[in-house]
């Protein structure tokens, strides 16, 4: 599974879930549960968070790994973010 996500990245278009921080919700950028559940996107939006990379890959289970690019960041100005 890894090597086929790692080859997968050459072609990999995707799309596109908006911005995302590390506290979204899965339905807050309208992810169906079918794709991943909420654990899944958790999960999965601890992975990104955690690495330096633009463009890779999370292995989910044993049979889904979710595939990436990030074309924009953008820091979140709100005040409560800062207090936590």
């Amino acid at each position: 599974l890894e090597e086929k996500a790692k080859n997968s990245l050459v072609n990999f278009k995707g799309d596109d879930i908006g911005f995302v921080s590390r506290d979204s919700s899965r339905e807050s950028v309208k992810l169906s549960d079918k794709i991943l559940n909420d654990s899944e996107f958790a999960y999965f939006l601890m992975n990104v968070f955690n690495t330096d990379q633009n463009s890779s890959y999370v292995i989910i289970n044993d049979n889904k790994a979710i595939l990436y690019k990030i074309n924009k960041q953008k820091l979140d100005m709100n005040s409560d973010k800062f207090e936590q």
